[in-house]
């Protein structure tokens, strides 16, 4: 019969232990709950029926069904795929199962009966417990892409599934074993403890490269836009040159006749309308016609949303670099720039500096903004609500920037964003 103090120390560690789980499912979840409010009333279920039932009904088989259940019901609380759902409830108890038996092999609480009461052997053997549990939670949470947005296939969520179940049936059949040297037990452990971080890397690992498949691809994708819509605007363009062009002189002929016969109502109305023909101002014209069109395109969308536009380029047009590259990264950059000073009342501005020197295309962009920031590992993330559907531009960017052996800057002031990037040609 345990002491009264053995089962305070467990009330408090246990307490400790449903935090360690918090810890471990937001490794999983971020902080995407359905409700917070209710999230952390289930918390305060779990660890109210896990204190009870290791009080008055414990044993190892009832402990580890208890603990998938109230563990499952705690992803209820997230906003997730039910597969991820699954998969971090038997990875959690596979975790926080492998410490108990660590323990219980060095206390020397092996060959036990699986239905009777759970062992651990003193106070400090809790506190043990514990411990381990809140180790292996912190090397997980070193893993960045548990919590991804995009999840790998379902034939690796099947295998991340089984493996763990697997391990579970095993270490149930480890700790139940008669005349089994302590070689043998250690042995084990360490295969079932590499097996289960293996599984997390893997986790890892996987949903990192498919994460990168699938932004590629949209990257991709949003590059084949930009070289769509830059040809459009350069066919329309030549359009508009040419309309001009023949315009100016109908009216030309307009106007004599005008002048010819003293209309000069008439003479007033054809001169108006020759001025707004006109060529509208350039922002560029460095003679690479693609570039030219997406700047002269997006600065002037800018201008008409009440953007101050500041632009100085000065590039050969015979550069050593994909037109289509440099159209997208261009184009992205200033999508951005646009989407910022949108937001804005006032005071909205955007700089573009395109510069060449020595074998490097130097490209500098600087907006007002609202001062709103998101930072996550260093790195700006989106402020819209669907994240799943943004922040493909900024990825497009990376992926040029690496392909040319770059490097891109970015830094901000409380209103005030700037981009540099420069590209080794």
């Amino acid at each position: 019969m345990n002491s009264v103090l053995y089962y305070i120390v467990f009330l408090v560690l246990n307490a400790f232990d449903t935090y360690i789980i918090y810890q471990f499912m937001k490794s999983f979840f971020k902080d995407n709950y359905n409700d917070k409010t209710f999230t952390l009333i289930l918390y305060f279920i779990y660890y109210s029926i896990s204190s009870l039932i290791y009080i008055f009904l414990s044993n190892f088989v009832l402990n580890l069904t208890s603990s998938v259940l109230l563990i499952f019901m705690l992803t209820i609380g997230y906003r997730s795929k039910i597969s991820t759902k699954v998969i971090s409830t038997i990875l959690a108890v596979l975790t926080f199962l492998t410490a108990e038996i660590i323990i219980a092999v060095l206390i020397g609480a092996i060959n036990m009966d699986l239905t009777k009461h759970t062992y651990y052997g003193t106070e400090l053997s809790l506190i043990a417990v514990s411990i381990l549990k809140y180790s292996f939670v912190k090397i997980i949470s070193r893993f960045r892409n548990l919590n991804g947005d995009i999840k790998p296939p379902k034939s690796f969520l099947l295998i991340a599934f089984f493996v763990p179940l697997i391990s579970i049936f095993l270490e149930m059949q480890l700790i139940t074993q008669n005349n089994i040297s302590e070689i043998i037990y250690a042995s084990s452990l360490i295969c079932v403890v590499l097996l289960n971080f293996m599984v997390f890397y893997l986790y890892d690992s996987i949903t990192k490269l498919f994460t990168e498949k699938v932004n590629a691809a949209a990257a991709e994708q949003k590059s084949i836009y930009y070289q769509k819509e830059a040809q459009i605007i350069q066919n329309n363009a030549a359009e508009v040159r040419q309309l001009r062009h023949d315009m100016k002189n109908h009216l030309i002929a307009l106007e004599g006749l005008a002048k010819a016969n003293d209309n000069i109502e008439l003479i007033n109305y054809v001169v108006i309308l020759s001025g707004m023909l006109e060529p509208s101002a350039e922002f560029s014209s460095t003679g690479i016609i693609s570039l030219d069109s997406i700047i002269n395109y997006k600065c002037s969308q800018a201008k008409e949303n009440g953007s101050s536009i500041f632009t100085d380029i000065a590039i050969p047009n015979d550069l050593k670099i994909d037109e289509n590259d440099f159209v997208a990264m261009i184009g992205n950059l200033l999508d951005n720039a646009i989407e910022a000073t949108s937001k804005l009342k006032e005071n909205k501005y955007i700089k573009l500096n395109i510069k060449y020197s020595k074998g490097m295309i130097i490209i500098a962009v600087i907006n007002s903004f609202d001062g709103d920031i998101i930072l996550a590992n260093n790195k700006y993330q989106t402020t819209k609500k669907n994240k799943d559907f943004h922040g493909i531009g900024l990825q497009s960017i990376e992926t040029i920037v690496y392909k040319y052996n770059g490097e891109m800057i970015t830094k901000h002031s409380n209103h005030e964003f700037y981009t540099k990037i420069i590209l080794i040609l």
